[in-house]
């Protein structure tokens, strides 16, 4: 892929960034006082535009996760195979599929908060417990990066790390100075993006002058035309590195920018922005 076809990509997603925004800001202007149908609305919008850049052989639906007896709550977004696998039960627009399929789970909130914010972990740890591994926050307009860091610290970790280790009859070791460690790291999202700040975090291992440490990393990624790249196509890389095996294709982001070698999540060489650290490496 050239330069100029590279350059023309992005300015599509950069384009798409300001269109799923006005659509947000509409639905807000016409929908006043109903937050609930507003965010419904969210999700139809996120749910239409994954399915215009996301291959046919993956279903992008809403409903919930089976395995076995156990039953998630209503997942926004569910991306799941849907040509190896046939939803369990289906009505309308809403169905459940078996956790074996599922690919990518992603929670879409117009604005956020504490409370919110929690209950978004709490249902994702349940998802990890089912076995899904890759779910994501996306947020239409949200507060600072440092205060979603600071939430995540509320969430009792602590707790759930005991749950496990009794049902497993397996010892968890717990850091003494904070209540997340390194095997929570499955819970929290592998990627929060708000579109209004233009900001995608990416969890992801990064290395400063002092030392190695798991946390949010904010990226300035820039293409081989040296333009900025948007939250938007930042998170479809991350999300197509979670559901298709074939790594550094030119379908979101060029990768002439990374050394030959380095994973597509390992991107140590490239511009940091902004960097929270979670827990050390």
């Amino acid at each position: 892929m050239g330069i100029e076809s590279v350059s023309h990509l992005n300015d599509f997603f950069r384009l798409k960034v300001k269109e799923l925004n006005a659509q947000f800001e509409q639905a807000k202007a016409l929908i006043v006082n109903h937050n609930l149908s507003v965010g419904l609305i969210l999700e139809e919008i996120l749910r239409e535009f994954l399915r215009e850049v996301l291959p046919g052989r993956f279903g992008i639906t809403q409903g919930f996760i089976a395995m076995g007896a156990k039953l998630s709550r209503q997942c926004d977004i569910i991306i799941y195979n849907c040509v190896d696998y046939a939803p369990l039960y289906s009505a309308g627009d809403i169905k459940i599929v078996p956790s074996e399929s599922v690919a990518a789970v992603i929670e879409v909130k117009s604005s956020i908060d504490s409370k919110r914010f929690i209950e978004t972990i709490k249902a994702f740890d349940t998802l990890t417990r089912m076995g899904i591994r890759d779910k994501y926050l996306f947020v239409f307009s949200s507060p600072q990066a440092k205060s979603i860091i600071s939430w995540l610290y509320k969430y009792d970790f602590k707790n759930r790390c005991k749950m496990i280790s009794q049902c497993n009859d397996d010892s968890y070791i717990v850091s003494d100075s904070n209540h997340l460690d390194v095997g929570d790291l499955e819970v929290i999202p592998k990627g929060i993006v708000s579109l209004e700040k233009e900001m995608f975090l990416s969890l992801s291992h990064c290395q400063d002058d002092k030392n190695d440490y798991w946390g949010y990393v904010e990226y300035e990624v820039t293409d081989m035309a040296e333009k900025r790249v948007s939250c938007l196509q930042q998170f479809l890389t991350s999300l197509q590195d979670a559901i298709i095996e074939v790594k550094h294709t030119e379908l979101f982001i060029p990768y002439d920018n990374i050394k030959e070698g380095d994973d597509m999540n390992d991107m140590r060489d490239l511009k940091i922005k902004n960097s929270f650290q979670l827990v050390p490496f």
